[in-house]
């Protein structure tokens, strides 16, 4: 089986994930019809400038553990450059969810937006268990076993957390929003262990 080294993948990632972050920025703008700036435009536009926020951090969480998972691994194959790829594409698509959420913060926008998520985050998983088959490619070390598992377990918790967040969306869409701020103490935890 062929494989490559993960240096061009590593580049074309983090590339892409300072595009998509960048790209969260450009839905937060002033309300339109005003020729002087005043504090409480900043007041009207407080959903927009939450999920900046929220989907800076999450990529930015994304990147982390991509980055983590890319480190580990010396040599990749098509399937894995493949499973790469459409964990990024599912990045790159987060500013569309991340603004339909801003506009509207309804049930169906927190579910939407609570699904890409997911779907990105399950891509990644995905991209580890993979590579995950071919220990040879993976960085040895004493601990590589200990070291596989945490990643592992590490790699669950974002769409552990949006997938739980999803049927909270049906009872109150706040509350769901609300849930994503576990992901701040559980990623200290994990990154404890």
């Amino acid at each position: 089986m062929q494989t490559w080294p993960t240096d061009r993948a590593a580049a074309l990632s983090d590339g892409l994930f300072s595009i998509a972050a960048t790209l969260l920025v450009i839905d937060v703008r002033l309300p339109p019809g005003e020729e002087t700036f005043h504090w409480t435009m900043l007041g009207q536009i407080a959903p927009r400038i939450l999920g900046y926020l929220i989907s800076f951090v999450v990529i930015g969480q994304l990147w982390i553990a991509h980055h983590r998972k890319l480190r580990m691994v010396e040599r990749i194959d098509a399937r894995a450059l493949w499973l790469n790829l459409l964990f990024l594409m599912l990045v790159a698509f987060i500013p569309f969810p991340t603004a339909v959420l801003s506009e509207h913060g309804n049930r169906d926008a927190v579910v939407f937006y609570a699904a890409t998520i997911v779907a990105a985050s399950s891509m990644l998983l995905l991209l580890w268990l993979h590579l995950g088959r071919h220990r040879d490619w993976l960085v040895q070390g004493p601990s590589l076993a200990a070291e596989f598992r945490r990643e592992g377990r590490r790699t669950l918790l974002v769409p552990a957390v949006f997938l739980l967040s999803m049927p909270l969306a049906w009872l109150d869409p706040a509350w769901a929003m609300y849930s994503w701020l576990l992901l701040l103490p559980a990623a200290l935890l994990l990154g404890r262990r």
